[in-house]
């Protein structure tokens, strides 16, 4: 990879809802600040409505059609291989009842960026991930991308961090406590 070349990625299908279009716009930002960045968007769109995003036309007015790559629905090993080989996760989420690809970049061991809500409540800020404060703001986004490009160290903590806790919520862990709420 170049020096500077860092890849994101974000799992998502209600585009709008998990904030495709403030990381869309920050990307941009970054761009003109000379970083090299590609983000990777795993998910089929489902926006309805008056949300009904024309994301390429929003590529190409941040001028990133050539570093945003929708790759729609894929097959789990080839979403993993993408999580695998990225730099930073992100999810500027509005709205989430957990988000279980918040975990699931955490147990690949990703430094993650996402908001206060759902799996976002497993992130201690700045131990195991980076908190958003308001998934509205593009210039947030853009400051935290950025905490985390320029701080290899940080990135390689954090993700270590994100596996560790990742690891406490398996599924068989989870079965184990709702059977205990049951019981």
């Amino acid at each position: 990879r170049k020096k500077y070349e860092i890849r994101i990625v974000i799992i998502a299908t209600e585009f709008w809802r998990k904030g495709v279009p403030e990381l869309i716009k920050a990307i941009g930002i970054l761009k003109q600040r000379g970083y090299y960045i590609n983000l990777d968007v795993i998910g089929a769109k489902r926006d309805e409505g008056e949300y009904n995003i024309n994301y390429n036309t929003l590529c190409w007015d941040n001028y990133v059609q050539a570093n945003v790559k929708f790759h729609g629905e894929v097959e789990f090993q080839k979403m993993v291989s993408l999580l695998q080989n990225a730099d930073i996760f992100v999810m500027p989420t509005k709205y989430e009842a957990f988000g279980i690809p918040t975990l699931e970049a955490m147990s690949c061991g990703i430094p993650t960026i996402t908001s206060k809500m759902g799996a976002g409540e497993l992130i201690s800020n700045k131990r195991n991930g980076i908190h958003l404060d308001n998934p509205h703001d593009v210039n947030e986004i853009v400051e935290k991308i950025e905490m985390l490009i320029s701080d290899e160290k940080l990135r390689n903590i954090l993700g270590e961090n994100a596996r560790k806790t990742a690891l406490e919520y398996t599924w068989k862990e989870t079965a184990n406590k709702t059977m205990k709420v049951y019981e």
